[in-house]
């Protein structure tokens, strides 16, 4: 696993990967998420892989579903890692 000091160009890239380590941790697929939040597998994929960014109300019923606060999906560092 790459370094938790590494830092992200782009808010989606910080995004992405915080989602990533979120989800992984709560033991859901993106499938379990995607259901557990009434949206598409495709939309968490789009979300997880960085190629587009929720919109507010979204990224907060996500930190929801993740059972972790908003601002965790934006954190600056990769500080999910631990």
């Amino acid at each position: 696993m790459p370094s938790e000091h590494v830092t992200f160009t782009t808010i989606a890239g910080r995004f992405a990967w915080n989602m990533r380590i979120a989800r992984n941790r709560t033991g859901l697929t993106q499938r379990g998420l995607a259901a557990k939040m009434g949206r598409t597998q495709e939309r968490i994929a789009k979300w997880e892989s960085g190629r587009c960014l929720a919109r507010t109300e979204a990224i907060v019923r996500l930190a929801e579903a993740l059972e972790i606060e908003p601002g965790e999906l934006l954190r600056e560092t990769k500080g999910l890692a631990h």
